[in-house]
């Protein structure tokens, strides 16, 4: 069956032949919102280098609705302090880029809403520990933003399955 469902809590779900597949995309974000993006795209580089394995959009921008701004940063490695810190830095820069594009219902502006940074290293994204937790959520959730797509290198998930929770280390 084609089509999308809604998961609890999770909101749309693509399914392909009884597949999961990759909601949203970058082409959905709206035009008002582009500008926040690419800001984050650049940032990332620039704040993590050659740290950055690759970086994700989730949340409601890639669904074309208007929301917090939600990246997953994927390091080469596992974070370390300095990694956190640097995530932290890059929360606080984007906050104004994050309160730009986080709306109330009724259309105003809600302001306190900084970017909902999740970082990990590529090994626990990849691990079996992670595969059903942040893999799927990457690889359901997320639409890639920058570097390799470490959805490659994951399972497909049944539609069916209960989704993950984005869970993780949110700054």
């Amino acid at each position: 069956m084609n089509g999308y469902r809604h998961a609890a809590g999770a909101g749309p779900v693509r399914e392909q032949g009884g597949y999961a597949e990759r909601a949203g995309s970058l082409g959905r974000v709206r035009p008002e919102h582009r500008q926040a993006v690419a800001t984050a795209r650049t940032r990332t580089a620039e704040s993590f280098g050659a740290r950055l394995h690759s970086a994700y959009l989730h949340g409601p921008l890639p669904l074309g609705l208007p929301g917090r701004l939600g990246l997953l940063l994927v390091l080469h490695a596992e974070p370390g302090p300095a990694d956190r810190a640097t995530a932290q830095a890059l929360a606080d820069v984007l906050r104004p880029e994050a309160e730009a594009v986080t709306g109330s219902p009724d259309g105003a502006p809600e302001t306190g809403q900084g970017p909902a940074l999740l970082l990990y290293g590529k090994e626990a994204v990849l691990s079996e520990a992670e595969r059903d937790g942040i893999g799927r959520f990457l690889a359901c959730r997320c639409v890639p933003l920058l570097g390799a797509d470490l959805a490659e290198h994951l399972p497909r998930y049944r539609a069916g399955d209960e989704p993950a929770p984005g869970a993780g280390t949110t700054l």
